[in-house]
Protein backbone atom coordinates (compact mmCIF):
# COMPACT_ATOMS: atom_id res chain seq x y z
CA UNK A 1 0.00 0.00 0.00
CA UNK A 2 3.11 2.60 0.35
CA UNK A 3 4.23 1.53 -3.03
CA UNK A 4 0.65 2.31 -4.49
CA UNK A 5 0.65 5.95 -2.21
CA UNK A 6 4.00 6.64 -3.17
CA UNK A 7 4.83 5.99 -6.68
CA UNK A 8 1.17 5.07 -8.36
CA UNK A 9 -1.01 7.32 -7.29
CA UNK A 10 0.94 10.37 -7.65
CA UNK A 11 1.82 9.03 -11.00
CA UNK A 12 -1.66 8.89 -11.90
CA UNK A 13 -3.01 12.08 -10.47
CA UNK A 14 -0.15 13.59 -12.69
CA UNK A 15 -1.09 11.89 -15.85
CA UNK A 16 -5.06 13.01 -15.23
CA UNK A 17 -3.67 17.11 -14.45
CA UNK A 18 -5.18 16.74 -11.00
CA UNK A 19 -4.18 20.16 -9.25
CA UNK A 20 -6.66 20.21 -6.28
CA UNK A 21 -8.61 16.86 -4.47
CA UNK A 22 -9.54 15.23 -1.99
CA UNK A 23 -9.00 11.38 -1.63
CA UNK A 24 -11.77 8.78 -0.88
CA UNK A 25 -10.91 5.46 -0.53
CA UNK A 26 -12.37 2.58 0.74
CA UNK A 27 -10.08 -0.16 3.40
CA UNK A 28 -7.13 -0.71 1.63
CA UNK A 29 -7.81 2.48 -0.83
CA UNK A 30 -8.03 4.08 2.62
CA UNK A 31 -5.32 3.28 3.67
CA UNK A 32 -3.56 4.16 0.52
CA UNK A 33 -5.09 7.82 0.44
CA UNK A 34 -3.57 8.29 4.10
CA UNK A 35 -0.37 6.75 2.86
CA UNK A 36 -0.22 9.80 0.41
CA UNK A 37 -1.49 12.22 2.38
CA UNK A 38 1.94 11.42 5.00
CA UNK A 39 3.75 13.08 2.11
CA UNK A 40 1.80 16.46 2.12
CA UNK A 41 1.23 16.07 -1.69
CA UNK A 42 0.52 19.35 -3.29
CA UNK A 43 -2.75 18.47 -5.37
CA UNK A 44 -4.30 17.00 -1.95
CA UNK A 45 -6.37 18.59 0.51
CA UNK A 46 -8.10 16.45 2.68
CA UNK A 47 -8.80 12.76 2.89
CA UNK A 48 -11.73 10.51 3.46
CA UNK A 49 -11.17 7.42 4.55
CA UNK A 50 -14.10 4.41 5.33
CA UNK A 51 -12.90 1.47 7.34
CA UNK A 52 -9.24 2.45 6.37
CA UNK A 53 -6.89 0.17 8.07
CA UNK A 54 -4.05 1.78 10.17
CA UNK A 55 -3.15 -1.29 11.86
CA UNK A 56 -3.62 -4.87 11.32
CA UNK A 57 -5.24 -7.15 14.20
CA UNK A 58 -6.82 -10.26 15.12
CA UNK A 59 -10.06 -9.51 13.99
CA UNK A 60 -8.81 -8.47 10.54
CA UNK A 61 -6.67 -11.89 10.45
CA UNK A 62 -9.79 -13.72 11.73
CA UNK A 63 -12.10 -12.40 8.95
CA UNK A 64 -9.26 -12.85 6.15
CA UNK A 65 -8.63 -16.41 7.26
CA UNK A 66 -12.59 -17.16 7.01
CA UNK A 67 -12.34 -15.30 3.60
CA UNK A 68 -9.72 -17.31 2.43
CA UNK A 69 -12.02 -20.50 3.01
CA UNK A 70 -14.99 -19.16 1.36
CA UNK A 71 -12.89 -18.63 -1.59
CA UNK A 72 -11.19 -22.36 -1.29
CA UNK A 73 -14.46 -24.00 -0.90
CA UNK A 74 -17.38 -21.40 -1.93
CA UNK A 75 -19.32 -18.55 -3.86
CA UNK A 76 -16.89 -16.40 -2.84
CA UNK A 77 -14.12 -17.09 -6.24
CA UNK A 78 -17.52 -16.74 -8.86
CA UNK A 79 -18.57 -13.43 -7.17
CA UNK A 80 -14.80 -11.90 -7.40
CA UNK A 81 -14.40 -12.90 -11.07
CA UNK A 82 -16.69 -11.04 -12.28
CA UNK A 83 -14.74 -8.04 -11.18
CA UNK A 84 -11.08 -9.26 -11.68
CA UNK A 85 -9.05 -10.47 -14.89
CA UNK A 86 -7.01 -12.64 -12.65
CA UNK A 87 -9.02 -13.39 -9.53
CA UNK A 88 -6.86 -15.68 -8.02
CA UNK A 89 -3.90 -13.58 -8.18
CA UNK A 90 -5.64 -10.76 -7.55
CA UNK A 91 -7.53 -12.52 -4.17
CA UNK A 92 -4.34 -14.30 -3.36
CA UNK A 93 -2.06 -11.36 -3.04
CA UNK A 94 -4.53 -9.24 -1.13
CA UNK A 95 -5.33 -12.39 1.34
CA UNK A 96 -1.77 -13.58 1.92
CA UNK A 97 -0.10 -10.46 2.44
CA UNK A 98 -2.67 -10.00 5.62
CA UNK A 99 -2.20 -13.17 6.85
CA UNK A 100 1.60 -12.65 6.84
CA UNK A 101 2.78 -12.81 10.15
CA UNK A 102 4.21 -9.14 10.80
CA UNK A 103 2.15 -7.71 8.15
CA UNK A 104 0.87 -3.75 9.01
CA UNK A 105 -0.76 -1.76 6.11
CA UNK A 106 1.14 1.42 7.24
CA UNK A 107 4.10 2.29 9.36
CA UNK A 108 1.46 4.11 11.02
CA UNK A 109 3.81 5.30 14.06
CA UNK A 110 6.25 7.14 11.06
CA UNK A 111 3.64 7.62 8.34
CA UNK A 112 0.64 9.26 9.99
CA UNK A 113 2.22 12.34 11.91
CA UNK A 114 2.80 13.38 8.77
CA UNK A 115 -0.46 13.86 7.44
CA UNK A 116 -1.50 17.79 7.69
CA UNK A 117 -4.36 17.67 5.32
CA UNK A 118 -7.96 17.29 7.23
CA UNK A 119 -9.01 14.13 7.33
CA UNK A 120 -12.32 12.37 8.13
CA UNK A 121 -12.16 8.72 9.27
CA UNK A 122 -15.71 6.62 8.88
CA UNK A 123 -16.01 3.19 10.86
CA UNK A 124 -19.00 1.14 11.35
CA UNK A 125 -19.05 -0.33 14.29
CA UNK A 126 -19.79 -3.99 13.25
CA UNK A 127 -16.89 -3.99 10.51
CA UNK A 128 -15.99 -7.42 10.53
CA UNK A 129 -12.31 -6.61 9.16
CA UNK A 130 -11.31 -3.42 11.82
CA UNK A 131 -12.21 -2.43 15.17
CA UNK A 132 -12.93 1.17 16.46
CA UNK A 133 -8.96 0.89 16.70
CA UNK A 134 -8.91 1.57 13.27
CA UNK A 135 -10.19 5.09 13.41
CA UNK A 136 -8.60 5.82 17.11
CA UNK A 137 -5.06 5.20 15.69
CA UNK A 138 -5.56 7.63 12.91
CA UNK A 139 -6.46 10.45 15.15
CA UNK A 140 -4.22 10.01 17.61
CA UNK A 141 -1.35 9.29 14.76
CA UNK A 142 -2.31 11.98 12.29
CA UNK A 143 -1.69 14.92 14.89
CA UNK A 144 -2.34 17.46 12.47
CA UNK A 145 -3.86 20.98 13.16
CA UNK A 146 -6.71 20.31 10.67
CA UNK A 147 -8.03 18.03 12.33
CA UNK A 148 -9.42 14.82 12.44
CA UNK A 149 -12.99 13.76 11.99
CA UNK A 150 -14.64 10.98 13.13
CA UNK A 151 -17.58 8.84 12.42
CA UNK A 152 -18.82 6.06 13.92
CA UNK A 153 -22.02 4.38 12.58
CA UNK A 154 -24.05 1.94 14.05
CA UNK A 155 -25.44 -0.86 12.48
CA UNK A 156 -22.90 -0.79 10.00
CA UNK A 157 -20.13 -3.55 8.94
CA UNK A 158 -17.21 -3.26 6.37
CA UNK A 159 -18.82 -1.49 3.63
CA UNK A 160 -20.13 1.91 5.05
CA UNK A 161 -21.24 3.38 2.04
CA UNK A 162 -23.22 0.32 1.12
CA UNK A 163 -25.14 -0.16 4.73
CA UNK A 164 -25.26 3.52 5.97
CA UNK A 165 -25.60 5.19 2.54
CA UNK A 166 -26.93 8.31 3.25
CA UNK A 167 -25.30 9.17 6.36
CA UNK A 168 -22.45 8.68 4.91
CA UNK A 169 -22.44 10.53 1.58
CA UNK A 170 -24.53 13.76 4.08
CA UNK A 171 -21.01 13.15 6.25
CA UNK A 172 -18.97 13.82 3.33
CA UNK A 173 -20.86 16.41 1.94
CA UNK A 174 -20.59 18.31 4.80
CA UNK A 175 -16.81 17.52 5.61
CA UNK A 176 -15.98 18.61 1.87
CA UNK A 177 -18.08 22.14 2.22
CA UNK A 178 -16.09 23.00 4.77
CA UNK A 179 -12.86 22.86 3.00
CA UNK A 180 -11.27 25.49 0.89
CA UNK A 181 -11.10 24.08 -2.55
CA UNK A 182 -10.26 25.52 -5.68
CA UNK A 183 -13.58 25.51 -7.87
CA UNK A 184 -12.79 25.22 -11.50
CA UNK A 185 -13.49 27.28 -13.99
CA UNK A 186 -16.46 26.54 -16.14
CA UNK A 187 -15.27 25.71 -19.84
CA UNK A 188 -15.88 28.09 -22.42
CA UNK A 189 -17.99 27.31 -25.44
Amino acid sequence: MEIEADLVLPRLLTALGVEDCVLVGHSDGGTIALNYAAADPEPLRAVVTLAAHAINEPVCVEAITRARAAFASGDLRQKLAKYHDDVDGAFHLWADAWVAPGFEPMDANRRLPGVVVPVQAIQGEDDEYGSMAQVEAIASGARNSAGVELLKLADCRHSAHKDQTVAVIEAINRFVENLDLAVPSAPTP
